[in-house]
């Protein structure tokens, strides 16, 4: 497993991750990861009106926010919870599925914990 003291280093991490994939040679790559306490948003979210002050209130009370360059919504992050983060190449032509993105996700990390 890998752990990033910081969360602003596990985004670059998981950036780093999909950043390998320009190798021909690589086609996916699997990453653990966890981070100090914090919430994780999208940028955004950053355009939201009252953003910065609930951002500071957040902070106030442990809850630092940290920005990623990706969609998705808010998610916490901490002590005891884990991040699997899996990138992989696609086909220009290619339309996934979210059953098929499971799968994807999936087999790497069943033959992982069968090994």
């Amino acid at each position: 497993m890998i752990i990033h003291s910081t969360p602003e280093k596990a985004l670059q991490y998981e950036a780093s991750l999909v950043a390998r994939l320009s190798d021909p040679a690589i086609s996916n790559t699997l990453a653990f990861w966890t981070t100090d306490q914090c919430l994780v948003a999208p940028v955004s979210l950053t355009k939201r009106k009252g953003y910065a002050q609930a951002c500071a209130r957040l902070h106030e009370i442990g809850w630092p926010v940290v920005v990623r360059k990706t969609g998705g919504g808010i998610t916490p992050q901490g002590h005891g919870i884990l991040n699997v983060a899996l990138a992989y190449a696609l086909d220009p032509i290619e339309s996934p599925t979210i059953n098929g993105v499971y799968e994807m996700f999936c087999s790497p990390l069943i033959k992982l914990l069968t090994q």
